[in-house]
Order: C-alpha cells, then sequence, then structure tokens
C-alpha cells in the first residue's frame, strides 16, 4: 500500500499547501460591505403575488436595465470595481421585476417635459445582456405596449436614488392571458407516450405472467425460448427490475470491469452537484455577494477548475469499454467491415428512446411546472430553442452546428461521446486490419489529443483552464466564449477517451502476461508521479481567474494540450492500478474487498444514462418554483442537491423499466435477429448503456448475450 499512499499524500499535500491559505485570504469582496451596498441592487422584484392580484388585466414583466457609464459618478466607480473580473457579475446590468401597473402610475405624475427626461435612448454595449428576442414569446407586442413606460418608470427611479442614468429593455411578461395556454400537438404526443408506456408495460407484465410457470421462483433469471418471447415479455415491470438488479457474474473479467459502476456514479454525483452551483447562480438571488464572495476564493476556483473534469471520467470509461469489448470479440475472428455502420447504427439506436422522451417532455408540456415569474429562463426558453433545433440534438452536432443557444444545454455531452465512439470505433477497425499499426494508431490519437485543445485555445484566444464566469449565468452560459468554443466540443474531450481506449487494448495484453505491467518502467513511474502532477495542473486556476493575461498565447495552448492529457492519464493509470495492482496497495485492497461492486452502485451505475439525461429537467423545475426573494446558503444548496438527485434517480427508475431497458431488448432482437443466446456472456453493467458506456456489446454481429 506504501506506493500508493505516497502518491495519495503528495497530492493532499499540494492540495493543503495551495487550498487552506486560499480559503483564509479571500479576494477584496472581503472589504467594506457598505460600499457595495452603495450600488443599485443587482436583483429587485416587486411582489409578484400583489401585482398579479390587483387587477385581472394585470402585467408583470422581467426588465433588463442597463447602467449608462459615468465617470463623475463614485457609484459608477464602485460598480466598475465590482465588476471588473469574470467571477463578479456586471453590476452595469441590473434586473428588475416590474408590476406595469405601479409603472404606469409613477409614469402618469410626470409631466411631458420629464418623461422625455427620462426616457433613456437605448445605446450601444460590447456584451449580449439579454435574451435574443426569437425564444421571447410575444415580446414584440409587450415592448410596443409596456417598453417606453417601464423605461421612463425605471430611469427615473435609478436617477433619483443613484444619479445614473440607464434604458430598460422588456425580457418576458406574464399576463391573464400568458398564464395558461391551450395544449397543442407536442402536448397531446407527449401524454399519448407515456400512456402508451404505461399500457405497454402492464400488457407486458401480464404476459410474461402467462408464459411463467406456477412455483418457478427462477423464471425471471433464465433466458426466454425464442424472439417471440423477448418481444413479448420487453415492457414486463418484474422482468426489467431484474435485469436492473442482477448480479453480475463471478469471471475474472466480471471482477476486473466491476468497479465502473462506482465511477460512474461518483462522476453523475459531481455533475449534480456542479449544475447545483451553477444553477443556484442563475435564479434571483437576492444575495449575489454571497456567490460574489464563495468565488473570488483561490479555493473554489481550484474547485471550479477541476468539477469540468468530471465529464471526461464518464469519456475514459467509454473508451475502455469500446476498446475492451472490441478486441475480446475480434480476438481471432477475420476482418469484417459491415461492424462499423451496424455498431454504429445500434449505438444510436439504444441512446435514443429515452432522450426522445425528455425532448418531448421539453417541448410541451415542461412549462407547465413554473411558479415564479422568472422560470422562463429555464422553461419558456428551453420549450421555445428545442422546438426549432430539436433535429440538431437527434443528428449529433448540437456542440457544433450554432452551439450557442442549446437545447438541452446538458447534452452536448451525448454528442460528444457519439462523434467520439464513432471516431474510436473507426481507429479499432483499422486496429483490427493493421494490427501491427496499432502502437502507430494510438500514437497518432495522442498526437490529436493533445493538438486539438492546444490549438483551439489558440485560435479562439482563450483561457488555458475554464475560469468562473458569473457573467455568462443570467444568459444560460449560451453566449460564454469558454464553453461555446471548448468545452462543449469534442476535441478538447478526445484525449480522455483515447486515453481509456489504450487501456482496453493492452488490458487483454496484460491479463496474458501480466509481468508487462510489473516490469514497466514508465507505469510505476506513473503511479507515484501522475495524481500529484494532474493536481498541480490545476492550482494556477486563481492565476487565471485574477489576471486578464494577453490572449491568444502559445504558452496557454501548450498549457491546456498538456493539461487535457495529463487529467487523461491519471485516469488511464487509476483504471490500470485498481485491476492489476497487487493486494499490499490501496488500490488492491479495494479491488479484492470488493468495496466498489456492491449492489447499491451497481444499480445506481445502471441508471446513470437515465439520470444524466433527466436531471437538468428535475433541476429547473426545482429552481423555476424558488420564490425571488431566496437568500443563498449552503443549507439551501444542499436542500437542492438532495431533492434534484433523489428525484433523478426515482425518475431514472421509471425511465429504465419502462423504456430503456425494454428498447435495448427489443433493439437488440429486431436487429440481431436471434434468440439472445449466441455470443460471448457478459455482465449487464457492461454492456447497459450509460454516460460513461463506449463500445456496445449488443452489437447486431457483435452479440453478447445478457442475464434477463
Amino acid at each position: 500500500m506504501v506506493r500508493t499512499v505516497n502518491s495519495v499524500s503528495v497530492t493532499v499535500a499540494l492540495l493543503v499547501a495551495f487550498v487552506f491559505p486560499a480559503v483564509t485570504n479571500a479576494d477584496s469582496l472581503y472589504h467594506d460591505m457598505s460600499e457595495y451596498r452603495r450600488m443599485p441592487a443587482l436583483i429587485q422584484y416587486e411582489s409578484y403575488e400583489k401585482c398579479m392580484e390587483s387587477k385581472p388585466s394585470a402585467t408583470f414583466c422581467v426588465v433588463k436595465t442597463v447602467v449608462k457609464p459615468d465617470n463623475t459618478s463614485d457609484v459608477w466607480r464602485i460598480i466598475e470595481k465590482y465588476s471588473k473580473h469574470l467571477y463578479q457579475y456586471r453590476h452595469s446590468v441590473l434586473t428588475r421585476g416590474v408590476c406595469v401597473e405601479n409603472c404606469e402610475k409613477l409614469v402618469s405624475d410626470l409631466n411631458e417635459s420629464q418623461r422625455k427626461q427620462f426616457n433613456q435612448k437605448e445605446f450601444d454595449v460590447d456584451f449580449q445582456y439579454i435574451t435574443n428576442d426569437w425564444l421571447l414569446p410575444n415580446i414584440s407586442a409587450f415592448r410596443q405596449q409596456h417598453g417606453s413606460v417601464i423605461n421612463i418608470c425605471q430611469n427615473y427611479k435609478l436617477q433619483t436614488e443613484y444619479g445614473l442614468s440607464a434604458f430598460s429593455k422588456i425580457e418576458h411578461c406574464t399576463n391573464s392571458a400568458t398564464i395558461t395556454r391551450k395544449e397543442d400537438f407536442w402536448d397531446i404526443l407527449f401524454w399519448f407516450t407515456l400512456i402508451s408506456l404505461v399500457l405497454l408495460s402492464i400488457f407486458s407484465t401480464f404476459c410474461d405472467i402467462r408464459l411463467g410457470k406456477d412455483g418457478d421462483l427462477d423464471y425471471y433469471q433464465r433466458p426466454l425460448k425464442d424472439k417471440k418471447s423477448y418481444l413479448l415479455t420487453a415492457f414486463s415491470f418484474r422482468r426489467n427490475i431484474h435485469r436492473l438488479i442482477e448480479a453480475p457474474g463471478d469471471d475474472q473479467f466480471q471482477r476486473d470491469l466491476g468497479f465502473l459502476d462506482a465511477l460512474r456514479v461518483l462522476a453523475m454525483i459531481i455533475v449534480i452537484f456542479s449544475h447545483v452551483l451553477i444553477g443556484e447562480r442563475m435564479i434571483t438571488s437576492q444575495s449575489p455577494e454571497v456567490v460574489e464572495i464563495s468565488d473570488s476564493m483561490a479555493a473554489m476556483q481550484i474547485i471550479a477548475a477541476i468539477c469540468p473534469y468530471t465529464v471526461n471520467i464518464f469519456l475514459s470509461v467509454s473508451g475502455f469499454l469500446l476498446a475492451v469489448f472490441f478486441v475480446r470479440y475480434t480476438e481471432g475472428k477475420r476482418f469484417n467491415l459491415s461492424h462499423l455502420w451496424m455498431g454504429i447504427v445500434n449505438r444510436y439506436l439504444r441512446s435514443f428512446p429515452v432522450y426522445l422522451v425528455v425532448m418531448l417532455y421539453t417541448v410541451s408540456v415542461s412549462d407547465l411546472l413554473q411558479y415564479s415569474p422568472s422560470a422562463y429562463q429555464f422553461m419558456v426558453l428551453s420549450r421555445a430553442v428545442c422546438r426549432k433545433k430539436w433535429w440538431v440534438n437527434f443528428l449529433y452536432i448540437s456542440n457544433y452546428y450554432q452551439p450557442e443557444e442549446l437545447c438541452l444545454i446538458h447534452t452536448w455531452y451525448l454528442s460528444a461521446d457519439f462523434q467520439l465512439f464513432v471516431v474510436g470505433l473507426v481507429a479499432m477497425m483499422l486496429i483490427w486490419r493493421f494490427p501491427q499499426s496499432w502502437k502507430w494508431i494510438m500514437g497518432s490519437l495522442f498526437a490529436v489529443g493533445f493538438a486539438l485543445p492546444a490549438i483551439r485555445t489558440y485560435i479562439f484566444a482563450l483561457d488555458a483552464m475554464m475560469p468562473i464566469s458569473n457573467k455568462g449565468h443570467n444568459l444560460r452560459l449560451w453566449y460564454e466564449r469558454w464553453y461555446v468554443n471548448f468545452y462543449q466540443t469534442s476535441d478538447v474531450h478526445c484525449a480522455s477517451y483515447f486515453a481509456g481506449m489504450f487501456v482496453g487494448i493492452i488490458y487483454h495484453k496484460i491479463r496474458k502476461n501480466e509481468q508487462i505491467i510489473k516490469n514497466s518502467l514508465i507505469f510505476k513511474v506513473l503511479q507515484y508521479s501522475i495524481l500529484p502532477l494532474a493536481v498541480a495542473f490545476f492550482l494556477p486556476a486563481p492565476f487565471f481567474n485574477q489576471l486578464d493575461l494577453p490572449k491568444p498565447s502559445l504558452w496557454m495552448g501548450i498549457y491546456a494540450g498538456l493539461h487535457r492529457w495529463t487529467f487523461a492519464i491519471t485516469l488511464a493509470v487509476i483504471i490500470l492500478m485498481y485491476i492489476f495492482n497487487e493486494s499490499g496497495t490501496l488500490f488492491g485492497w479495494l479491488r479484492e474487498s470488493r468495496i466498489l461492486q456492491n449492489p447499491v452502485l451497481r444499480v445506481s451505475g445502471r441508471l446513470s444514462f437515465s439520470v444524466y439525461l433527466i436531471h437538468m429537467s428535475v433541476l429547473e423545475a426545482v429552481m423555476s418554483n424558488q420564490h425571488e426573494a431566496v437568500r443563498l446558503s449552503i443549507a439551501m444548496m444542499v436542500t437542492v442537491f438532495c431533492s434534484v438527485t433523489m428525484i433523478s434517480y426515482a425518475l431514472a427508475f421509471a425511465a429504465f423499466v419502462t423504456i430503456e431497458k425494454p428498447l435495448d431488448v427489443i433493439f437488440k432482437q429486431l436487429l440481431a435477429g436471434g434468440s439472445g443466446k449466441s455470443g460471448p456472456r457478459i455482465d449487464h453493467q457492461s454492456s447497459q448503456h450509460n454516460p460513461a458506456q463506449g463500445f456496445n456489446s449488443n452489437k447486431p454481429n457483435l452479440k453478447v448475450r445478457q442475464r434477463v
């Protein structure tokens, strides 16, 4: 255990040395808050309930107010000071929840000269401060009807209280006509789909009971006899629950891969937590200073730089599974090009059903769950953009084609994973065809994994790692340059995928001769050094957040490429250490203790794909029902995180047994043309599709039998 503990100890020492001082020495936002309070409130809402209940024709609007620069004003200089860094909000853009009737009353008390004085014309700004008009229903009519009054009203308040001028622009309005809406085709289609799934589950469960024998306790654990039986029982509730909870086999291969579910669950929990943190920065909180103070800490900036790499855990496991199953199947077989297109088709179909239902929900009834007037940021905008761009998602090109306004923003990962799967499958086909060239092929992929993020960082003049940017949160990160031009693209994540593929290839070689890894000097060195090195790459995060360094920068590009590959190699080494480390090491003890292969992690891991797809819709629903007067706190964020996690897993369970698993069985039977009894048997957990899945072991001509 000493070798592993030494590496971990160095890593912990690095974190303590850098993070502890960072926690105790926050940035200047801890200084006199009386100065901070001299600025206009970043977000301020009048009472929505009082406004809407005042009279039937009442209208409540959310308005973006842009303050005009004025270097003679002390307040403006404070605004500039607290808007300097990316992790600070843009305090020159104010969000106001306005009861139109109150503004009309105020403006009616002004004379004509005053109205002209306070009717500030729109001036040019060099940043996006409001959502594009095409996403805002009826916005032109609302602006024409109420725009002038609200502009005068808000400018009057700002000038009389702070001595500043501003123009205001309506982003969204609510009145009696918008509160309710008529059902349309998409609503009907969504409810029809849900009802059909329930009826299919009832019918299939009944058929399964009829096919079973009375008192046969093992009936649901045995494979069925023919294709017809598989199709009739595909939606059987009880059978699909068994498919979810069944234990893996106990052969060497299953034991080696059993820990992958723990990795999936760990990555999924971190992803949900990260999205909760981002979501809390998007709501209309009355305490933005809490976010700015926490984000000014170097410790938070380091943590924020690490979180985006969580998705690379999924990608590494995905590449690993692609290679390990491909090599296992093709060993000793003749090259056949048909496996390429069949593998792509099968992979597409297996990811499609749950994705489709989530999309149907988003374009139809999702807006019925909104309560607060600011909920349009989540529900209305998602519904509008997905109705127009749903087809981009299903072509798996959403992370490249019109990436600024993503439908289901988190599904950029599905596009990236599918694209990398296609590239990886092509590479594996080449290795199958030219086995002696596998090192050259993988070497080329390694070079690409370094070069692409380096080139992209330089061309788009970006920082070497993700900065904290609260200026883009009110616009859902749609227009953030680092997110749009770097993070959601496939090429900057390919290093982790290719590293996983490399491990999958050499896994079989090491299993045949474990002296390969025992005698490897490179692997011994990496065990000591790679984890501390990966952590060390994150420690300069405050440096990038605090300083506006000149860009484009060649050294930043090189740093970004090395950083990506260091993290990718770290994940690859961890997989190898877990599988092959000796009993006296930490990873060897974890493997032999089976702590990471317990039933809870196994079931949770199998739900990962559905959880990933569903959790953002759950988060949006939770955020959309938070009151505008909410004040951020650790307790509130923990509550939201726990709620989103539990609800997401509950819905994922329902999706698995009624959509994901049934259609997986059906596609496998229809495309494979067999009874499911042919091919080598591997465990459900390894072949089950989820965000971490790589090579699909149930491809038509790459058959793998599942226990059902």
